[in-house]
């Protein structure tokens, strides 16, 4: 019969206090390495694309002014739609407002809402911008795929659709990821 080995307390206590200086060089290199990286980077090493706000400061800018060009062109207000649940709308709702200031009483986040306006969950947004009040307005689709601005759900609640365009995010001069967006007009709940 073989016995198992046994530890004693004292000797794993020892080991664990012993161990302890390592493990938080270690953790702090780690830690320090991933915010680096987060940060600006590393060299000739890509971003994660697509990642949750990575390169959204940027971004917002861009589609702010996507979306005052077209209301000069269109002579309409257009409300901003992040065609997910909550990332795309939350990403652009603060990184508008954060870089941008037309005015003290323009805040981009008030006319930034979500995809339950096409039939999705969007959590919030669906208490701050009713279905209801919505109507016949002019939209600022933005997806991370184009097919999230061409879907059947889509189409038939708008009047018109504009072209997909690509839009590409960047962080210290590199991709963190490609979106698409659409103006839509004439929005209508059913």
């Amino acid at each position: 019969v073989t016995q198992k080995p046994t530890f004693s307390a004292p000797k794993l206590l020892a080991w664990s206090q012993r161990a302890w200086p390592t493990t938080i060089v270690i953790l702090l290199l780690i830690y320090g390495a991933g915010m680096h990286y987060l940060g600006i980077g590393f060299p000739k090493t890509p971003f994660p694309q697509n990642t949750h706000l990575l390169g959204f400061q940027g971004l917002g800018r861009e589609i702010e002014d996507i979306k005052t060009q077209l209301e000069k062109k269109t002579g309409k207000d257009i409300l901003v739609v992040g065609m997910d649940r909550n990332k795309i709308a939350s990403g652009l709702a603060f990184y508008r407002a954060k870089t941008l200031s037309k005015s003290p009483y323009y805040n981009p986040a008030f006319d930034t809402a979500s995809k339950h306006l096409f039939g999705d969950v969007g959590l919030m947004y669906e208490l701050w911008f009713p279905i209801s009040e919505q109507e016949n307005k002019s939209m600022l689709l933005v997806g991370e795929s184009a097919r999230d601005l061409n879907s059947q759900t889509v189409i038939s609640r708008v009047e018109s659709a504009g072209e997909i365009k690509a839009i590409a995010a960047y962080k210290a001069g590199k991709p963190t990821g490609r979106y698409h967006y659409r103006l839509v007009e004439g929005y209508h709940s059913h």
